[in-house]
């Protein structure tokens, strides 16, 4: 496939995903989480996109961690194996190679205050310049923040702080690009990423909820939660995972994270809204409510996947971050992502990075080990995706073929068939009942 080809596929499947009518209030919205777009039938054609590019070999890094077998056994699997239930705050500093405070959203507090100082000296020489009453300033500032935030939810307000501090757009930069590498390694299909409050104005997906986010698809979520209304723990994972990749990407590029306390709210609220028919396993059983402690277990256990997958893939993830930089749509990112992997040999994980051992000794007191594997953890590449000019070799076509791409539908078409006749075949079970 060539490269504008594989680009224009994946753009114009985004740009259908960001239509309004694609983002109707649902069912999934009712979980408070920018994480959890709608169900939509755009969705669904994203993910069976994904799912026809991954199966003819162009997605050689998509779903590279995180896949089970039904019983539990691990195709692709999370780069720390080991219970999800034990991962307590000195062993994450163990495998992460930093101290927990550095994982431990700060928010922007200081950067506001010396913004606001600097605000408030330049109102009081305003005033004392013009003779006009200080208050008056003060007023017209808040009024000015209240319009800004009203009207376009704070972009103006977020330009003027971007142009005195560019550190505070790089951090939204590179925290975005951790959520977005990580639901790609985890093979849910992302759909879209805005890096700030005018680009989220323009898009139905984000308007009038964030200044900055990354919208991602998972199908397995939206079905556990639309029809079997039980979330299974696989889902759980993949979730807790995608939403604590932003911490902690800001903690591999600048030592601590300021962003990310929405982040955990959503997390803290996801996990204690659903129905605990999960089990600690992989698979799917009994388990207790979602107390605060298995909360804060559960953040640190994503945490740690997500920063064991940025170290990983980190070539993946800076080509990402400058495709992002230089303003790509989603084709431009996915092509960037999979082209560091080619380049740097990067495949799916065949096995975990390490293990999280529990043992005991002689006096019955538990130690938490973390081992590390040194073999190589990459399956090898397959297919490739062609330069714009190039001429194919194996899997792929060129501007004249345009029998691969015929095929990439034929896939999509018959998915849509199977969905099709699987929901006939539920409608008339339900008649029967």
């Amino acid at each position: 496939m060539t490269q504008d080809r594989f680009i224009q596929s994946l753009n114009a499947v985004e740009a259908r995903t960001a239509e309004p009518e694609q983002n109707e209030f649902s069912v999934m919205q009712q979980q408070g989480s920018q994480f959890i777009p709608p169900v939509s039938e755009a969705r669904r054609d994203l993910t069976d996109m994904y799912e026809a590019l991954a199966s003819k070999g162009y997605l050689n890094v998509f779903g590279a961690s995180g896949k089970f077998q039904v019983d539990g056994t691990a195709i692709h699997p999370y780069p720390a194996d080991g219970d999800a239930n034990v991962m307590p705050p000195a062993l994450l500093e163990k495998i992460s190679g930093f101290p927990m405070e550095n994982l431990t959203p700060k928010g922007s507090g200081n950067l506001f205050l010396i913004g606001g100082l600097a605000l408030c000296t330049a109102e009081i020489f305003l005033s004392l310049f013009t003779g006009i009453d200080f208050d008056v300033f003060v007023g017209l500032t808040l009024l000015s923040f209240a319009i800004d935030k009203i009207t376009v939810n704070g972009a103006v307000f977020e330009t003027i702080l971007k142009v005195l501090y560019p550190s505070y757009g790089a951090k939204i930069l590179r925290h975005e690009a951790g959520h977005f590498l990580s639901a790609y390694l985890l093979g849910l299909p992302v759909e879209g990423c805005v890096l700030s409050a005018w680009a989220a104005q323009k898009d139905s997906r984000f308007k009038d909820q964030v200044t900055a986010g990354t919208s991602f698809f998972d199908p397995v979520l939206a079905d556990d939660m639309n029809l079997r209304s039980t979330v299974t723990r696989p889902s759980i994972d993949r979730y807790s995972i995608v939403v604590m990749a932003g911490i902690a990407a800001e903690a591999l590029n600048f030592e601590k994270a300021e962003g990310g306390a929405g982040d955990e709210m959503a997390l803290t609220g996801f996990l204690s809204a659903i129905n605990p028919n999960l089990g600690s396993n992989r698979g799917v059983s009994r388990a207790a409510v979602w107390d605060y402690e298995r909360i804060r277990n559960q953040a640190r256990w994503g945490a740690c996947q997500s920063v064991l997958l940025l170290k990983t893939y980190s070539k993946c993830y800076e080509a990402l971050v400058d495709a992002l930089e230089r303003g790509g749509k989603l084709g431009e990112c996915i092509y960037a992502i999979e082209r560091a992997a080619r380049d740097n040999d990067l495949g799916r994980l065949t096995k975990p990075i390490g293990v999280v051992e529990v043992v005991e000794d002689p006096k019955n007191q538990q130690n938490i080990n973390w081992k590390v594997y040194d073999s190589n953890v990459f399956e090898d590449a397959v297919g490739e995706i062609k330069g714009e000019n190039s001429i194919p070799e194996g899997v792929g076509f060129d501007e004249e073929d345009e029998e691969d791409s015929g095929t990439i539908m034929d896939i999509i078409e018959e998915s849509k068939r199977k969905m099709r006749s699987r929901l006939e075949e539920i409608e008339s079970e339900l008649e029967n009942i």
